[in-house]
């Protein structure tokens, strides 16, 4: 029976998470490939990371068991060749690399083997092809997540980054306010330490858990939010 290692790739570890198909699905499709091809699966290796570089944790690990260890798997299954990378550059130099080890590529979606005798212009045409429409999809969807930041932005003036207090918690802000505003018979407004005295007197809660509110924190809020 033949062995082979499954690689899988996803672009953040957010698509690993519970919940997400983005391994299952990769798993899915190699272990049914093996099954239906007599192949024994020996071992999977997963990275959740870009794809527009090779140097990756677990790639680097299995290029190295290929070229260091004497094993008797000389098969890579991959679900597809975007797995590899979305970038064509990268793409092919890994291709190249495992070629030179004399490794075998099973690319499930394309229904295409790969290995050191792939080298005419036809393969390398189609190669090509493939390559560069992942690599297409991949700046297409960058483009459209750009548009829809920008979008967003013009209509909230925000977008990316971390929430605002006036976005988390506007009640905190809203009682600033109301205790910075200047008091009948007082010339000057209550102080920020004395604002913060009151606000952890009466419950409110920071964003940092546990965290007390400071007279600091309170002038921070007073000027960024007005």
């Amino acid at each position: 029976m033949k062995k082979a290692f499954g690689y899988i790739r996803v672009s953040s570890i957010g698509q690993s998470g519970e919940g997400k198909d983005g391994y299952t699905r990769q798993e899915k499709k190699i272990s049914q490939y093996c099954e239906q091809n007599n192949i024994q699966l020996v071992r999977s290796f997963y990275d959740s990371e870009t794809g527009t570089r090779e140097n990756r944790k677990s790639l680097s690990e299995m290029m190295y068991i290929f070229e260091k260890n004497n094993i008797d798997v000389k098969t890579v299954i991959i679900e597809n060749l975007s797995r590899l990378s979305r970038d064509l550059s990268v793409q092919l130099l890994i291709v190249e690399k495992l070629k030179k080890l004399n490794i075998t590529i099973v690319c499930i979606d394309e229904n295409r083997t790969i290995d050191k005798n792939t080298n005419s212009s036809a393969d390398n045409f189609i190669l090509n092809i493939f390559g560069s429409v992942y690599q297409f999809e991949k700046e297409a969807l960058v483009e459209k997540l750009r548009v829809a930041r920008q979008r967003k932005r013009e209509k909230t003036g925000k977008c990316e980054g971390r929430k605002s207090y006036i976005e988390k918690n506007p009640d905190v802000i809203k009682r600033i306010k109301q205790l910075r505003r200047k008091r009948k018979g007082y010339d000057r407004r209550m102080s920020y330490s004395n604002i913060a005295a009151i606000l952890n007197g009466e419950g409110y809660q920071t964003l940092t858990p546990g965290k007390k509110f400071t007279a600091n924190l309170i002038s921070n809020l007073d000027h960024s939010n007005r």
